[in-house]
């Protein structure tokens, strides 16, 4: 199982992403739906500009610039016209798609991983089966992120004058329109661009939070792959045989059991003094021996 801090750490980082799979889920549906003319985007003079560089369609029916959302007066008498379409658009459609479905994905892993640390009874196995998918879309998350960022940055470069702004909505380059354009403070050029980097880059501390969550949830699920062993229990190790020991071959797999030595046969020792009785005992009584030596006459002695 694991432990209650490390359910504690998964719990937060879910619902850190959670969360903001939910935002950047709402704020996909908004641009899907400034592409499909749902939105009103004149409401003010930067989110018109944001509309003109990375939502703008010809299809909306806005051919030409609306000098009062630009709030640039007195309106100019010229039309400007506009292209049907400008290459950061369809990127930017394509970013929006993406980040869609990828927070989607991210926001239904999340609420997996969620499930399982409030289940009590989640096994090792299973919870790698909840993690897993929270690992793989998060590391697409971040890829998205740097690429989008990329591109945002890039278009903070192309915009940040009048010329490259003009170039940049796909409008032909006339120094009529360039009088027009320069009216057009610079900080505002520059916004829309700056907006959807920080947006992107989720204001990087958010990338950064996200790295960290993914290297936390990836070993958990590392920890989680590692084989379980029973606490207090120490693998045996093998038995050296010494001197005073010895283990045959038909006692191998037999429980060990030390030889116990024993002591040596008991020898009956002479007391002292009892080498003399000996000698005295032989002295008062002859062995059988000699009743058998002859005698001087062929008889022996004592007969």
């Amino acid at each position: 199982m694991v432990s209650c801090g490390r359910r504690v750490g998964l719990l937060c980082v879910a619902i850190w992403s959670m969360a903001q799979s939910a935002g950047y889920l709402i704020a996909s549906i908004l641009g899907m739906r400034a592409f499909n003319c749902d939105v009103d985007m004149k409401t003010s003079q930067v989110n018109y500009f944001i509309y003109l560089l990375y939502f703008r369609q010809s299809s909306c029916g806005n051919e030409t610039l609306d000098w009062d959302a630009l709030e640039i007066w007195p309106a100019p008498e010229v039309e400007i016209p506009l292209p049907d379409t400008t290459e950061a658009v369809l990127r930017t459609q394509s970013i929006v798609t993406t980040y869609l479905i990828l927070s989607i994905l991210w926001l239904v892993a999340s609420v997996m991983v969620v499930v399982a640390m409030f289940s009590p009874c989640m096994g090792r196995k299973t919870l790698k089966f909840f993690l897993y998918p929270w690992a793989l879309v998060c590391i697409f998350v971040l890829i998205g992120d740097v690429t989008a960022t990329y591109f945002h940055v890039w278009d903070i470069i192309n915009t940040r004058n009048t010329v490259s702004l003009i170039d940049f909505l796909g409008i032909p380059y006339e120094s009529e329109y360039y009088f027009y354009f320069n009216a057009i403070p610079p900080h505002i050029m520059i916004l829309p661009a700056l907006m959807m980097s920080l947006l992107s880059s989720r204001a990087v501390i958010g990338w950064f939070l996200n790295l960290s969550a993914l290297i936390y949830v990836c070993v958990t699920i590392r920890k989680l792959s590692k084989k379980k062993q029973t606490p207090g229990v120490v693998d045996p190790q093998p038995f050296q045989p010494t001197n005073a020991t010895t283990i045959t071959t038909q006692h191998q797999g037999q429980a060990y059991q030390p030889q116990i030595a024993t002591c040596p046969p008991f020898v009956q020792q002479q007391q002292p003094g009892s080498s003399q009785i000996s000698q005295q005992q032989q002295g008062i009584y002859p062995s059988l021996s000699n009743f058998n030596e002859p005698g001087p006459s062929g008889t022996n002695k004592f007969g």
